[in-house]
């Protein structure tokens, strides 16, 4: 599991563009953090629907990945 990025709700207002876009781009819940507590997370759009997929969900999606690159994924598995 990878740690929590925290940013303070100062940074967030200097740049929130780019907080965002790295929060969307890593794929990553980020805790947004004022006078040391979190005052609470934000979770790119997407990232929450693959969170709270269903069993079927996930075996269906991997289904359709392997389907498309599973001759890549075995040689990268490989190395």
């Amino acid at each position: 599991m990878r740690k929590m990025k925290m940013v303070s709700v100062t940074d967030l207002k200097k740049s929130t563009a780019a907080v965002l876009r790295e929060a969307r781009e890593n794929g990553q819940t980020i805790a947004l953090v004022r006078n040391n507590q979190i005052e609470g997370y934000y979770t790119p759009a997407g990232l929450l629907e693959i969170e709270r997929a269903s069993d079927k969900e996930v075996s269906k999606a991997l289904s359709v990945v392997l389907k498309a690159h599973g001759d890549a994924l075995t040689r990268l598995a490989k190395k």
